[in-house]
């Protein structure tokens, strides 16, 4: 009998070591956008200024997705854009991102935590460079932890008085997602 419950404790110990012991799964991503942008109501700090819903399509090595970002900049000063000319630059005031598989519908949360925009007036062009956490998503995502940045550009279609936006960007996603 104190056999048999030995080797049931042993082979227990057995798998939970062999399950903790997996190794991470690391999955390079690589991808191209292009969408849309436009203002909403949120206003995450309380300067008046809108934050921006972004929602784009992407071609990556892992798959077709969509991508759809809700990100708030506040204006920081002048600059010199990645064009050479003058603008205003932005810095982040807080952004996360929700990324969608098409084949297996999984999400994965990306938080960003840097973004550094510089609008061009002349050529009515955004260069845009962010950098974000993976923090976690659904399906094989749920625990992942991974770091992506993105390089883009985006033109304003249309714009108020109010400071409202709606435009065009595309751009490219690259980093690692890690899987436990």
């Amino acid at each position: 009998m104190y056999k048999l419950i030995l080797t049931v404790i042993l082979c227990a110990l057995f798998i939970l070591s062999a399950a903790s012991a997996r190794a991470e799964e690391r999955l390079p991503i690589a991808a191209t956008f292009s969408g849309s942008f436009v203002s909403t109501q949120f206003d995450t700090n309380g300067d008046g200024l809108p934050a921006n819903l972004s929602l784009v399509n992407a071609k990556s090595n892992l798959g077709q997705l969509s991508l759809q970002g809700l990100i708030e900049n506040a204006i920081s000063g002048p600059a010199t854009c990645a064009n050479g000319n003058n603008g205003s630059e932005t810095r982040l005031i807080n952004g996360n991102i929700v990324g969608r598989f098409h084949s297996t519908e999984d999400l994965f949360f990306i938080q960003l935590s840097a973004q550094s925009t510089c609008f061009d007036p002349s050529a009515n062009v955004f260069f845009i460079n962010a950098t974000g956490n993976v923090t976690g998503g659904t399906g094989r995502f749920i625990q992942a932890t991974g770091f992506v940045e993105t390089k883009a550009t985006a033109k304003n279609l249309m714009a108020d008085p109010t400071s409202h936006f709606f435009g065009a960007q595309s751009g490219t996603l690259r980093g690692t997602i890690t899987l436990p």
